[in-house]
């Protein structure tokens, strides 16, 4: 059980893309420091979309998350997701934290019940 247990650790780790050559930004030279460095995409933010629902009277219960390559909300009470998507253009951390209403601009989700 204890082989299966390292054997399966090891397979997600070769898919997590964390070995040597998989590295994001770094397929050509893993010793170049500025290839592991932050971007300026890589962020999230999240917050309560219209303020949070125990202090802001008639704000839905709705989270959003965004990162510098994709945006979310998320319904806390109903557990649905309405909108999803990528956000365009490369927003870096500043921006977003300035922006308002970045997640309308990507997808709708539909749901079927």
């Amino acid at each position: 059980m204890k082989y299966l247990s390292i054997v399966t650790n090891l397979l997600l780790f070769a898919l997590s893309g964390a070995l040597p050559g998989r590295l994001p930004g770094a397929e050509g030279d893993l010793h170049r420091p500025s290839a592991l460095m932050p971007r300026s995409e890589d962020y999230t933010h999240i917050w309560w979309a219209e303020g949070f629902p125990a202090h802001t009277p008639a704000a839905p219960w709705r989270r959003v998350v965004q990162t510098g390559h994709y945006a979310l909300a998320f319904d806390t009470d109903t557990l649905r997701i309405p909108r999803f998507g990528p956000v365009s253009g490369r927003v870096g951390y500043l921006a977003t934290a300035r922006a308002d209403g970045l997640v309308n601009n990507v997808y709708s989700v539909r749901t079927t019940s």
